[in-house]
């Protein structure tokens, strides 16, 4: 990663924890690798978002490294078991017994946390834009955080069905719970018993290099939909409408 592909990332994470929590790990590492692959072209115009996503982000290929997971057990649920929330050393949230070794972590909350949130935008037909800008999509939601969750001590997964993150999922997904999601990630990686997809199949699943492109060329364009009256006062803008502004003007 270089230093403008840092840039990107951690700015994404400045975004994502103002937001508040504690969200999915997938989503928090996973959506800032993401915008790696979606401004890359502007870094370098000879890669592309899709080839991005083929060979670059995350831990070096996040299609290539999600298959390899895959690859390497077909029966194992990776995504469902691993990528909701991070063990931090050995102090685990329940709904993992064990850490995960700790040269996989780059591949369970970066790789597969990027091609879920691909898989997110696909299923729902958002687009990155309305994903993390607007109130119908994810990031720009006010009802992301549910009010009952502890922000210093609790776990993504202690978000009951239907509220905080899952709610908004639900809402993106026009009614599919994130658990049917999470099931729906896991057929699609392994459509078949002792299946795993193909790198084919993961790229087309992506959008377009020219719509990512042009995603990466937005600057702000606020309404008052998009306004967080919790957060911001009459006429200020939303937080990653104004990410995208400013990463716009770096390049």
């Amino acid at each position: 990663m270089n230093a403008a592909e840092r840039a990107v990332h951690e700015y994404t994470h400045a975004f994502q924890k103002s937001r508040g929590g504690p969200q999915p790990n997938w989503l928090m590492e996973g959506g800032a690798v993401f915008n790696e692959c979606l401004f890359q072209e502007r870094l370098d115009s000879n890669v592309k978002f899709s080839e991005c996503f083929l060979t670059g982000g995350g831990g070096g290929g996040i299609i290539r490294k999600t298959r390899e997971k895959y690859l390497e057990d077909p029966s194992v649920k990776w995504f469902t078991i691993y990528s909701t929330d991070r063990c931090c050393g050995d102090f685990c949230p329940p709904s993992i017994t064990s850490p995960p070794p700790s040269d996989d972590e780059r591949t369970y909350y970066y790789d597969i946390g990027a091609f879920a949130v691909a898989f997110l935008l696909h299923r729902s037909g958002q687009g990155p834009v309305e994903f993390w800008t607007k109130t119908s999509g994810y990031w720009n939601n006010p009802n992301m955080v549910w009010p009952g969750i502890d922000t210093e001590n609790g776990w993504a997964i202690d978000c009951p069905e239907g509220e905080g993150w899952r709610g908004v999922m639900s809402n993106m997904l026009g009614g599919e719970t994130a658990e049917d999601f999470y099931a729906a990630f896991e057929d699609f990686m392994v459509p078949t018993m002792g299946t795993v997809v193909s790198e084919a199949d993961m790229l087309a699943i992506l959008q377009s290099d020219e719509d990512a492109l042009a995603a990466s060329l937005v600057e702000a364009d606020f309404d008052a939909s998009d306004f967080d009256s919790n957060d911001r006062g009459p006429g200020e803008c939303s937080a990653f409408e104004d990410m995208f502004s400013k990463i716009s003007k770096v390049f």
